[in-house]
Parts: structure tokens; sequence; C-alpha cells
């Protein structure tokens, strides 16, 4: 599965970029995106506990990873958010994390 849409990101000085941001389904080699998944759980180990049974999906910003998350099916019905996490570095970031 890929979810394609086109952002426009204005800037203080009227100034505004289009950029093209790509959703994909990641089934294979999930690990090459091991840099973000350390991002929101600081331990490999405890990522390799789920990734290969969760699905992993990863925003892709002009072709750059940039977000991933992973979620698990635990059965009943339940699905659980294991990893969710965005490359502080990136444009998406800097317009919407903040630090408190």
């Amino acid at each position: 599965m890929v979810l394609f849409c086109r952002i426009m990101y204005f800037f203080a000085r009227n100034d505004a970029i289009l950029v093209t941001m790509m959703i994909k389904e990641i089934t294979n080699n999930k690990k090459q995106y091991l840099s973000l998944l350390l991002l929101a759980d600081e331990q490999e180990s405890m990522v390799d506990k789920y990734l290969n049974r969760g699905k992993m999906y990863v925003l892709f910003e002009d072709n750059i990873a940039i977000s991933e998350c992973v979620v698990t099916d635990e059965g009943n019905k339940v699905l659980e958010l294991k990893n969710l996490a965005t490359d502080p570095t990136s444009r998406l970031c800097a317009k919407t994390c903040r630090i408190h």
C-alpha cells in the first residue's frame, strides 16, 4: 500500500515550498529504518521483540524517510501502536513537534 499527497509549506516571509509525501507499508528489510525506530525505543533488543510481527509504515518526504510507526495485532481485535517516531531534523517535525 502506498499513499501519496502533496504538501505546501508556508514560511514567515511568505515563501512556500511544495513537497511530495508518501506513506508506504514496509514488509521487508525493516531494520533499514533502525535510526528512526531507535528514536522511540532506545534499545534495539526491544525493537526486535515486535518488529517482525508488526506492520510498519514509513512516511517519506521527497523520497526521504522522516517518520515511522509499527502496529501489532495483539488478538481479540486489539491493535497496539508499538513505535512512533519522526526525525527531529525533518521539516514536518520543525512545523509540528514542540518540546515543552
